[in-house]
């Protein structure tokens, strides 16, 4: 078996400039968001956008992601029925969701001061992710880059499209952006639809023996998922709790700013992770030692941008966003990016995991550096203020970056040395 790295690196070149444009759209922004809402405001924005991202992996009950691995494990047929069976689980737990928020909305609102009627539609709009996540993963299986980027950049243009309309032309404030993102994932949820049945994906047949086993697949992902957000987002309730939603505001231009090594990571693991799998079917040593000289080079491209962000950008930081109340968001910049470097780091070990089907075993660590992270977030905050925050995010992408690197030696071996292995 030899490698086609000019594969690798078309469809590499092809997703980073789609998750690029996509991705960036909240960097982008900035100059805009924080010129139209206050600091405030701005902190309650990213309050209702973190809730919308912990419930997601909830609802969808991580559902979509048994469909990546057996993708390459069976005929078309049958992942047709995969994909059916799986849009069970995610359609009752909505619903279920739903009837929760309904009952329970009055006391999050308050927790959170949001508008209780978001609330109620939380549970709709983490739905919506269903969809568009199913037919990326697929069209990226399938090494259709190009559909992959009309379908997220066209997805990006009307997000940020309709956001616009709302927050400058209807001067909807920090709503006129949550409801710019919500519509156009509604929209582009149902567009998903039509393009499943059009690459002939689509069906209405049931096999409850597969929906028995995405659920039983997807349910430790949901801890792993959400451990990995409470490492990505806990600060965001933290600062809000400790310091007021104008610090977090604040706090968070320097956060988007960091991201923006969050934007190549991505796109790295959107190219490297069916890549990955098709390769570890029967892998020879030199198949292996390839596959560890790119995961080498990832690293020192992750913390090379890394530093180059964060030593940069502070400097033009002013002529970038023109609000002086912003100004203080520049200290947070480099910690981030360093942080989002060792998040690249550490997705480029779990494909192993996944690939052996040991995601239990990633749960459990991504859980328990959730609890560091968060055991961190405060201590760190009350120590030394929001940039606590980044300290702990930082501290918290290194110690899972490390960890998972052990499970992965345990899980799958490799010649991580560049020397022959037994395995």
């Amino acid at each position: 078996m030899k490698f086609k790295n000019s594969s690798l690196l078309k469809s590499l070149s092809i997703y980073t400039l789609a998750s690029f444009f996509n991705a960036s759209i909240p960097f982008l922004l900035l100059p805009i968001l924080t010129g139209y809402i206050e600091p405030k405001d701005l902190g309650k924005l990213y309050v209702a956008q973190v809730i919308l991202r912990f419930l997601e992996p909830i609802v969808l009950f991580g559902s979509q992601h048994l469909t990546s691995i057996d993708f390459f494990q069976r005929e078309k047929d049958s992942f047709k029925t995969l994909l059916s069976s799986s849009a069970v689980i995610p359609s009752i737990s909505v619903v279920l969701f739903s009837v929760l928020a309904f009952f329970t909305a009055s006391f999050w609102a308050d927790l959170f001061d949001l508008p209780k009627i978001l609330i109620l539609l939380f549970p709709l709009f983490a739905y919506f992710a269903y969809v568009p996540a199913i037919f990326l993963q697929l069209v990226r299986n399938l090494n259709k880059p190009f559909l992959f980027s009309l379908y997220q950049i066209g997805w990006t243009v009307l997000n940020v499209g309709l956001s616009l309309l709302f927050v400058v032309s209807f001067d909807m404030n920090w709503e006129g952006r949550i409801g710019g993102i919500v519509l156009s994932n509604g929209i582009v949820f149902l567009l998903g639809i039509v393009l499943l049945y059009q690459q002939g994906y689509l069906s209405f047949d049931l096999n409850w023996k597969d929906t028995k086993k995405a659920l039983l697949f997807g349910m430790p992902l949901i801890l792993h998922n959400i451990g990995t957000l409470i490492i990505n987002k806990a600060d965001i309730f933290f600062v809000d709790a400790l310091c007021g939603k104008e610090t977090l505001g604040i706090y968070m231009v320097g956060y988007q700013i960091g991201m923006i090594i969050m934007i190549l990571q991505a796109a790295f693991e959107k190219a490297w992770t069916p890549f990955l799998f098709s390769k570890l079917k029967n892998p020879s040593y030199a198949d292996k030692i390839k596959l560890v000289k790119i995961i080498y080079a990832s690293w020192l491209f992750f913390i090379g941008s890394a530093l180059l962000v964060g030593f940069v950008f502070p400097y033009v930081f002013e002529f970038y966003i023109q609000n002086p109340l912003y100004v203080g968001a520049k200290k947070y910049i480099i910690w981030i990016a360093l942080g989002y470097a060792f998040l690249g780091i550490y997705k480029s070990f779990c494909g192993f995991i996944f690939y052996e089907k040991k995601a239990h075993l990633l749960a459990g660590l991504t859980i328990l550096n959730g609890i560091l992270n968060m055991g961190l977030n405060y201590i760190l905050i009350m120590k030394y203020d929001a940039i606590g925050a980044a300290y702990a995010t930082l501290i918290s992408m290194i110690f899972i970056s490390v960890l998972t690197f052990f499970l992965s030696y345990k899980v799958y071996k490799m010649p991580w040395l560049l020397r022959p292995t037994n395995s």
